[in-house]
């Protein structure tokens, strides 16, 4: 997996870094598809801004955005998104129950 931290308007300690890629790592065991992973962080007044964006073969783009006066609850924040965005896809996918064949074949007249 492909994993891109960039961050603008502040500077990201190494344990924030880490942080971040373990946690993008960790989701692997809810979509073991993921290619490429981004994580996007900023200042903004006072506020640390994270967005994280998660790249799956056949699946929309995962977007995930958190806010908090800390990096650390902000990052902490969107990664829970993204699992729980992966966590529910994953159970869509497999729970869909495609009708059975004689269902979608029967005669429209019912006999």
């Amino acid at each position: 997996m492909d994993i891109t931290i960039t961050a603008r308007d502040c500077t990201l300690s190494r344990s924030i870094q880490r942080r971040a890629e373990a946690g993008i790592r960790r989701l692997g065991r809810f979509e073991p598809r993921v290619q490429a992973a981004s994580l996007r962080f900023r200042r903004e007044r006072g506020l640390h801004h994270v967005e994280a964006r998660l790249t799956v073969p056949g699946v929309p783009l995962v977007i995930a955005r958190a806010s908090d006066a800390d990096c650390r609850t902000a990052l902490d924040r969107a990664t829970g998104r993204l699992e729980r965005q992966l966590r529910s896809g994953r159970t869509r996918r497999r729970e869909h129950r495609a009708p059975r064949l004689a269902e979608r074949f029967a005669p429209a007249g019912g006999g």
